[in-house]
C-alpha cells in the first residue's frame, strides 16, 4: 500500500489520523509516518480493510478503544 493509498482510504472513511491510529492501534506518529510515505506493514491493507468493514456494517457499534499513554 502507497502513502496515498492510505490517505485516500482514510479520507473516504471520514477518519483523522488520530482515529484511524486508535483504531489500527497503532501510535498517531506511525500512522503519519506511513501517510508521509515511511514503508507500511505488509498486513496494514488487511487491517484497514477490517477498520471498513466495521464502518460499512451500521449495526455493529463501534467500540470505543482507548491507548495506553506511556
Amino acid at each position: 500500500m502507497t502513502a496515498p493509498e492510505l490517505t485516500a482510504r482514510r479520507s473516504a472513511l471520514g477518519l483523522t489520523q488520530s482515529a484511524l491510529a486508535d483504531r489500527l492501534g497503532v501510535p498517531l506518529k506511525t500512522l503519519q509516518g506511513w501517510e508521509q510515505g515511511r514503508k507500511c506493514p505488509p498486513l496494514l491493507d488487511v487491517a484497514l480493510r477490517a477498520v471498513e468493514v466495521e464502518y460499512e456494517d451500521p449495526i455493529t457499534p463501534l467500540p470505543s478503544r482507548k491507548r495506553k499513554t506511556t
